[in-house]
């Protein structure tokens, strides 16, 4: 199969893509980026900002430049730069923001018969949703339908739940989070960890469903789901958390990022 993923250029979805791309080496597969996820805001929180820095800042402009002069991997790197993992692709992964506009015929040329989209920042339209035949697939780190949009792992840790999930499920609209669900994974909640440690584990279990799907696809098998989520009054979409939701949060005992669970991933790229 062509398959395609919307990834957003940041950790987690480089995490994601480390478990992804490497057990796929029997299809063709395509990477586009988005540069960030909603639009552009300078007056947000700090501790949200420090947050951007974890994810962003930190990996795409020092860690993984450094990892990828003279083109330079240690054997001992359990995990790939995004340019390292251009070799799992059937063509140099691009920064692709506008989809749905003038980057269409981009994504066009990627012939898709599957989609998988992965914290990508852009709502795809109709156009693009209808052109791969076996459809788009979401990985949404939050419980659905309960946890609507960003962040969704930071509003399960403020109600206080014991785990938290990801949800598997197919785009078939414009609108968010919203569409048959395929599968869920858990996570249970450990309170000494931040919100940042807690979404990486996430992925890493949401990118095992990825898989499994994927290969029941290939297999010719039917992909039933196990629900739908339209017309639930109980969905609720979140934006960015406030300063307020952040103080609720910090009042709880987590942090949204911490060193110390960065550091980790910074080892297992490096391989120090």
């Amino acid at each position: 199969m062509n398959i395609t993923l919307l990834v957003n250029r940041d950790l987690p979805s480089c995490v994601a893509l480390n478990y992804i791309l490497p057990a796929l080496s029997n299809h063709r597969m395509f990477v586009f980026f988005s540069s960030r996820v909603g639009k552009k805001n300078e007056a947000i929180p700090a501790a949200l900002k420090q947050l951007q820095f974890f994810e962003q800042g930190l990996f795409n402009d020092v860690i993984f430049p450094l990892l990828d002069l003279n083109n330079s991997r240690s054997e001992k790197a359990s995990l790939q730069s995004f340019a390292g993992l251009s070799r799992y692709c059937a063509a140099e992964p691009e920064e692709l923001n506008d989809i749905n506009g003038d980057g269409l015929k981009d994504f066009i040329s990627t012939e898709p018969d599957l989609v998988i989209s992965i914290r990508y920042g852009v709502i795809l339209q109709q156009e693009v949703i209808s052109i791969p035949s076996f459809g788009v697939l979401n990985l949404h780190s939050g419980d659905l339908p309960r946890y609507r949009g960003v962040m969704a792992s930071f509003r399960a840790l403020v109600a206080g739940d014991s785990e938290l999930k990801t949800t598997l499920h197919f785009i078939d609209d414009e609108s968010i989070d919203s569409g048959p669900i395929v599968g869920k994974s858990a996570l249970k909640v450990e309170v000494e960890k931040s919100y940042l440690w807690h979404v990486l584990a996430l992925y890493e279990r949401g990118s095992r469903l990825v898989l499994d799907i994927i290969d029941q696809i290939d297999s010719g098998k039917e992909i039933a789901p196990k629900a739908a989520l339209k017309g639930l009054d109980v969905s609720q979409y979140y934006s960015f958390p406030s300063r307020k939701d952040i103080e609720k949060f910090e009042k709880l005992g987590f942090t949204l990022a911490q060193p110390e669970d960065v550091l980790p991933f910074v080892q297992k790229f490096t391989g120090e």
